[in-house]
């Protein structure tokens, strides 16, 4: 995932790692280590490469996912919530189809546009 952002914005592993505050190595064995034995960057890591990459907050979340740390939105929402369960079950369900999954993206992202702020 590193590799295609990085790639995506048009940086040099040098460059992202000199903007990022960390080795130029160490980005190299992030991108090549294989799925089964993956270098996973430390929190503050992830952060400083979401920002060199110049990532928005749900890119920045996907990433911080991706390395098995909790989502920003999660951490400003005050911490795990009982509705994110009901939602997570929800969507883990394998009854669900795809098309359904699709819908209730389209269904959750029209409520929070209701109750968002302008």
């Amino acid at each position: 995932m590193v590799q295609r952002l990085r790639l995506c914005g048009g940086l040099t592993q040098s460059e992202l790692a000199r903007r990022s505050g960390i080795d130029r190595a160490y980005v190299h064995r992030m991108e090549k280590a294989p799925a089964s034995e993956p270098v996973v960057p430390s929190r503050p890591v992830v952060l400083a490469m979401a920002e060199a990459l110049g990532l928005s907050r749900s890119e920045t979340d996907a990433l911080l996912v991706a390395a098995g740390y909790v989502p920003l939105a999660i951490l400003s929402a005050g911490g795990w919530q009982p509705e994110f369960a009901v939602l997570a079950d929800f969507l883990a369900d394998p009854r669900l189809s795809e098309l359904d999954r699709v819908e209730f993206g389209q269904v959750l992202r029209t409520l929070a546009s209701h109750w968002r702020p302008a």
